[in-house]
Formats: C-alpha cells, sequence, structure tokens
C-alpha cells in the first residue's frame, strides 16, 4: 500500500500483519495439504463421482503444463510452444493453456526443487493468500475499515469452490479485484501509474487461463459502465484514456496466442459444441448455496458470504444516504453478479422442458473464446462480487457499533465461514498415486535422445481411460523430456488420431515401420497391465516382432528399442491443409464402388464387462475382397475407409448409436488386417445387435458402404457400484 494517501507506516504495517494471518487460515482450510505438500495432491475421484477419470486426467495435465513452462523459459524459450508432447506436430502447447501468468509462482520453486508437485502445492496457497490480500487491499481503499476488509478477502479467498478444485490455472484470482478497483480510478481520471498498473493485471491476469482472461476483460467492462453510470456527463476523452491500458494488454496477448490463431485458421482447434458447454455448466441453486448439503461439489458462496451479500446489494438507499462508497462501486459490484451469474449457466437454461438460449452464446462468439468449455468457471465473478457486497453488508451493520463490537461481527461472519469449510474433508491421494511408474522414465532421462511412444494408446474420443493414461503419459515426460507422440488435450492433432490409430497395432511389423517412417520412434514403453488381453502375449517376447528388443523392464513396465530406421520421409499435414485428393501415402480418395468396398469381417473379440454407457476396446479382422487398394493412413480422415459400429436394440429395428473407427492402414485386395478399435456402448443396459461394417469418410452416398457386414447379439450391464470403476 505504499503511496496510499493517508497510510502511515505503522498502519502500513498493521496491514502487512493483518494480511499474513491469511496464511495460516489458507493452511488450516486446506489441511492437511501443507503437512504432505511435496507428495500430495487434492483426491479428485472421491469429489467428483464417476466421471473423475476427466478430472483426474486434468490435474495431471496442468501439473505438467507449469512444469513445462517452467522448464522451457529457464532453458529454451523460443521453443515454449513447441511442448515435446504430440510428436511431430509443431505447437503442441498452442493446443492447452499455457497458464504462463501461474509461471511467477510455480516456477520460482520448481526450479529450485525439481519437484513439481511441491510447487503446484505451494502455488495453490500462495494463490489462496494473494487472493485474499488483493480484496483487503480493494475494500480498504473503497471503505477504510480494517475489520470489513480482512473478512471480505477471507470470503474471497476461501470460496468452498476453491476446496473442490485440485488445479492451480484458475486459483491465481488476485488480480480480478484490482482490475475492478484500478479500471474505476482510471475512469476517474487516474494518473499514469494506474494505467500502467491496470495494464499489467489485465495482461498477468489473462496469461493466468483463458477462463480467467475472459472474466479479467469483463470485469474490466463492467468497472467502466458502471462508473459511467456513476457520472454520465464525464467527458469522453476519460472513457478514451481507461480504454488505453485494455487495448495495450489486447495487443501484447495477440503477440503471445499467435501460435493458437494459427492452428485455428486450420482448422485444428474447433469451437466446442454448445452440448459440450451445457455438460459443464452452473446451476441456478446448487452450483451457489448448500444450505445442508456439506457433501462437496464445487459450489461458490459460502452461507456467510451469501446472507452479507443479500445485506449488502439492498443497502443501495443506505449507501446514497451516508456517501459510504466511492461513486461506481456499487452499481459495478450489482453488475458483475448479474454478469457472472448468467453466463456460468451456459449456453442454454432448461426448465420445464423449454431450453432458453443464454448470454454465453455471445461470449463464444468473440475470438478464442469459443473453444471454453467450463461455463460454471464464471461463477468466479459471482464470488468476487459477492465478498464486495458482503463488505458492504458488514458495514452497514456495525455502522452503529464501537469497533470492537464491530470486530466481534466481523468475526462471527469468519466463524461462520470456518465453519461450513470444516464440514467439507480435503481429501488427498499421492501424485503420482504410484509412485514405481516413474521408474521407466528415470531410465528414459538418460537413454539416447529419441522420441518416445507409450502404450496402450486408447482412443481419447471415446474411452475416459485413454484421457487418463494420455495425461499420465504427459506427466511423466517431465522426467525425460525426450519428444514424445502421445499427448493430452481437448485439441488433439489429426496427426495423433493417425499416429494412435496405428501404435494400436503394436508390434505389428507395419505398423511399427509407418511410425517410425511418420515420426522417427526410437523407444517404445509398454504398460503390460494396461494391455488388452489379445495383446500381452505378443509383447512377452524380448523381440516382439522385426525392428524392436526389450532393453529394461520395471515390473509389468517395459522399455523397448526401435532398431530400425525410417526407409521413407513423410510430412504428417494438418488437417485443413492436406492433400484433397491422395493420403501421404500417394493412395487416391476418390469414392470407392460396392464392388472395391467388398470385404470381410470376421474374428470379433471384445473387452469385458461390456457396461452400459461406457466404452470398450474391441479387435475383428478384415480382409479387402474388393479390386481396390483401401486409403487408410493420412492425417485428415476424408475419404478413408473406415469401420462402422452400429447398435440395434433387441425390441427394435432402428440404430440407437454408431460411431466409426480408423483402420490407418492401406490394405491392399487379398491383405487380411486385425484392427483394434474402441466401442461406444448405449447408455441403456440390455441386449442389442452390434453390426460391423466398412464405410468410406466423407462419402455421401450410402450405397458405397460396402455390403460386408458382421452381426452379433451383445447384452450389456448397469453400471457397477460406487468405487468398483477403477
Amino acid at each position: 500500500m505504499a503511496g496510499t494517501p493517508g497510510v502511515t507506516p505503522v498502519r502500513r504495517v498493521a496491514h502487512l500483519a493483518l494480511c499474513a494471518l491469511y496464511v495460516p487460515l489458507a493452511v488450516w482450510v486446506s489441511w492437511p495439504l501443507a503437512a504432505q505438500l511435496g507428495s500430495h495432491v487434492l483426491d479428485v475421484e472421491l469429489l467428483h463421482g464417476r466421471f473423475y477419470l476427466l478430472s483426474l486426467a486434468d490435474q495431471y495435465l496442468v501439473t505438467w503444463i507449469h512444469t513445462w513452462d517452467a522448464h522451457a523459459l529457464a532453458t529454451q524459450p523460443a521453443e515454449l510452444f513447441h511442448a515435446g508432447i504430440f510428436h511431430p506436430a509443431p505447437w503442441s502447447l498452442a493446443r492447452l493453456d499455457h497458464h504462463l501468468g501461474n509461471a511467477l509462482l510455480f516456477a520460482p520453486v520448481y526450479l529450485a526443487s525439481g519437484n513439481p508437485v511441491l510447487a503446484h502445492n505451494v502455488s495453490v496457497l500462495a494463490c489462496y493468500v494473494l487472493s485474499a490480500a488483493a480484496m483487503y487491499f480493494v475494500v480498504w481503499s473503497w471503505l477504510r475499515r480494517t475489520d470489513v476488509a480482512f473478512a471480505s478477502g477471507a470470503l474471497f479467498a476461501f470460496a468452498p469452490w476453491r476446496l473442490m478444485e485440485g488445479n492451480v490455472q484458475v486459483q491465481l484470482t488476485a488480480y480480478l479485484p484490482l482490475i475492478l478497483w484500478l479500471g474505476l480510478r482510471v475512469l476517474r481520471g487516474s494518473g499514469r501509474g494506474s494505467r500502467v498498473a491496470l495494464f499489467a493485471c489485465l495482461v498477468l491476469q489473462s496469461l493466468c487461463s483463458v477462463y480467467l482472461a475472459a472474466q479479467a476483460f469483463l470485469t474490466f467492462g463492467v468497472a467502466l459502465v458502471a462508473g459511467w453510470i456513476a457520472r454520465p456527463r464525464r467527458p469522453l476523452g476519460a472513457a478514451v484514456r481507461a480504454l488505453v491500458p485494455a487495448l495495450g494488454a489486447i495487443a501484447v496477448l495477440a503477440i503471445v496466442h499467435v501460435p493458437y490463431l494459427l492452428l485455428k485458421d486450420v482448422g485444428e482447434i474447433p469451437a466446442s459444441s454448445l452440448h459440450m458447454q451445457e455438460l459443464v455448466s452452473a446451476s441456478p441453486l446448487s452450483s451457489y448455496v448448500r444450505v445442508i448439503d456439506f457433501a462437496g461439489g464445487r459450489y461458490f458462496l459460502s452461507l456467510a458470504a451469501f446472507a452479507l451479500a443479500s445485506i449488502g446489494a439492498g443497502s443501495g438507499g443506505w449507501l446514497r444516504r451516508n456517501a459510504a462508497l466511492p461513486p461506481g462501486c456499487y452499481p459495478a459490484l450489482l453488475l458483475l453478479v448479474a454478469i457472472g451469474f448468467a453466463l456460468s449457466l451456459g449456453p442454454t437454461l432448461r426448465i420445464a422442458g423449454l431450453a432458453i438460449p443464454l448470454p454465453y452464446r455471445i461470449v463464444t462468439e468473440i475470438p478464442g473464446m469459443g473453444s471454453m468449455r467450463g461455463a460454471f468457471r464464471f461463477g468466479i465473478l459471482v464470488t468476487l462480487a459477492a465478498s464486495g457486497l458482503a463488505a458492504i453488508g458488514l458495514l452497514r451493520l456495525g455502522s452503529a457499533l464501537r469497533p470492537a463490537a464491530r470486530w466481534a461481527v466481523a468475526g462471527a461472519a469468519l466463524l461462520a465461514l470456518l465453519a461450513e469449510l470444516s464440514a467439507h474433508a480435503v481429501p488427498l491421494r499421492p501424485m503420482p498415486a504410484e509412485p514405481e511408474r516413474a521408474d521407466p522414465y528415470r531410465w528414459l532421462a538418460s537413454a539416447e535422445p529419441g522420441p518416445v511412444l507409450e502404450l496402450p494408446v486408447g482412443d481419447v474420443e471415446k474411452d475416459f481411460r485413454a484421457n487418463l493414461w494420455e495425461a499420465q503419459y504427459t506427466y511423466f515426460s517431465s522426467y525425460h523430456w525426450l519428444p514424445l507422440v502421445n499427448g493430452y488435450s481437448s485439441y488433439p492433432p489429426q496427426s495423433y488420431r493417425l499416429l494412435a490409430a496405428i501404435a494400436r497395432r503394436l508390434p505389428d511389423p507395419v505398423a511399427l515401420r509407418d511410425l517410425v517412417d511418420l515420426a522417427g520412434i526410437r523407444w517404445i514403453v509398454v504398460h503390460g497391465d494396461r494391455l488388452e488381453p489379445w495383446d500381452r502375449p505378443a509383447w512377452q517376447s524380448d523381440r516382439p516382432a522385426a525392428g524392436l528388443r526389450r532393453v529394461a523392464r520395471f515390473g509389468e513396465d517395459a522399455i523397448f528399442e526401435v532398431t530400425s530406421r525410417p526407409q521413407r520421409a513423410f510430412d504428417v499435414p494438418f488437417s485443413g491443409v492436406a492433400d484433397p485428393s491422395r493420403t501421404i501415402t500417394g493412395i487416391a480418395r476418390a469414392p470407392l464402388g460396392p464392388e472395391a468396398l467388398r470385404a470381410s469381417l470376421t474374428d470379433l473379440e471384445l473387452g469385458s464387462p461390456l457396461v452400459a454407457g461406457l466404452s470398450t476396446a474391441a479387435r475383428v479382422r478384415v480382409e479387402n475382397l474388393g479390386s481396390a487398394t483401401w486409403p487408410g493412413v493420412d492425417a485428415l480422415p476424408s475419404g478413408l475407409v473406415a469401420l462402422r459400429d452400429e447398435w440395434i436394440p433387441e425390441r427394435g429395428s432402428e440404430v440407437v448409436q454408431r460411431g466409426t473407427s480408423r483402420i490407418a492402414r492401406d490394405i491392399a485386395p487379398g491383405e487380411a488386417v486385425a484392427v483394434p478399435f474402441t466401442l461406444v456402448l448405449p447408455r441403456r443396459p440390455g441386449r442389442y445387435r452390434l453390426r460391423l461394417s466398412l464405410v468410406q469418410e466423407g462419402v455421401s452416398d450410402p450405397s458405397q458402404s460396402g455390403d460386408a457386414r458382421l452381426e452379433v447379439d451383445v447384452t450389456l450391464v448397469e453400471w457397477p457400484d460406487a468405487g468398483s470403476t477403477r
């Protein structure tokens, strides 16, 4: 608070001492995290229910992103966006949120300790403290009341959602209250220092995550609108000067995000579907306040914050009579509550069978925002505004009281908050859950450099387990930093989809040859306990195929050296720039007639158990009985021959679900290939007829789908009891 009018050195020390109290509070609300900083993380499996695999995958991924940021910035900053996953695709970090804004917290701890878990946990605790201190500063500068400011900072920093958020990317919210404060000051004509500070806060907050970037600029926009409402006759020049920091921040952020723009331009980063956005939207009630239910799950307002904010929201007349708040602050907080709440509900509100379009659809039309999938995170704005309104509520409640009584009221609010948080257990688990899994990666750290492939490679679009595997492979690559063919992202490159489909056929010699030619793989790590039963025997040998030899074993994990060398050089193109007429192996994409798609489908194998609503691995033998080579090897799926699955209920004739899977091999007439693939199972248990056939992707005429079919009866069982899905 240096330079703040009316702040003496003694008072400044008092402010710092009060803010220092947020440290033990952060330790207490997150306990026992502080006791296991270097080894444990939040146990999202216990918190997030049956779909915990995706939350757990994100936990591995986000930790790796911060680790990569620190490593790259310290060793090779020019290669920051070439992060080494999804080899050989470029700009792999641009397929993820880079989280560079968090490097200020994460990188020093990681570079000093080499422990990404320690750096992650220290960053989380620091986010609590810094967010609280920032809110304290803003509220005190508005109200000049330390008791109110301290309670408001705690309500903001220790909101219940933070205890259920296992990742640091949305925890560093300290810049948001400062942006609101600075935006109002700049509009009132504050000097160059405030404009520079506003520019810095907008940039740093936006670099933390795409969600916080959207919220940073929304907060700034709200400050401008509210400030203008408070003084509508303000000169136009003041608004123009207020926009300069925002325009400068946008310019800097645009430069940083050039790789994202390039990938989006070639179609590698598509917009999220409305359905996906609706799945991760907030509930109007249960996502905000829980009166009795302390069972966990994200919600944004403690009962204390809700009660005090309600009083504050209804205090407009009292504020005007007492001139208790600088102009624009009160309408800004109300606007933030309304905007944050509306956006958190996602693109559609469904009530009594009605689908009501919501303003979130507008936000997704802003360049760079269409890829967001977690609309519920806009509830952070509600937490911010509610904490400010709660300060107003406390101010009003204590207006007629003596200082000691005012502190008693603020203390009661704080105790109510802590009592509510104490009802939530903070479960932890080791990170990684099985430390011995790191042994193969320590071995690779001293191996000859070369691209690494890890098996099994599941289908991340169909199998939750595959998402977790790929996220773990990504996380463990920080042990060796060799190029990794695997990777995890909401937007994997088409080249990865091709290479993953080829890798699922290993140790098939043709698959090995294609992977060497396409990606130059040097090492293969095989996790035997994750392989399907039909794949395990082949990997028991020291030399499962020509060009492969086992060089190390660690329990169920083995490392194979690829001794083959590339025979042909291929560039795996982006999906948007692939040759529309031929595949990378030179096979025409032209439509194949029924005679060319004649085939035999036999020897179907299915994984188990077959649980309705999940997925399972499968394998089938496909033989080309036609007159032409089927195209299968390319990043762009259009024109490729694929395997189609269709599900028909026992008592029905209509297909209720269908999907396709890449074959990822050019199959000449007379050739037969065992094709592994993933089946997404219908949601309802019962008996079905599973029909497999061949289809040429992108061919509109159904008659050109071939007449080869394999049909089997399949029984799907109900979801098992909780805790049995590991």
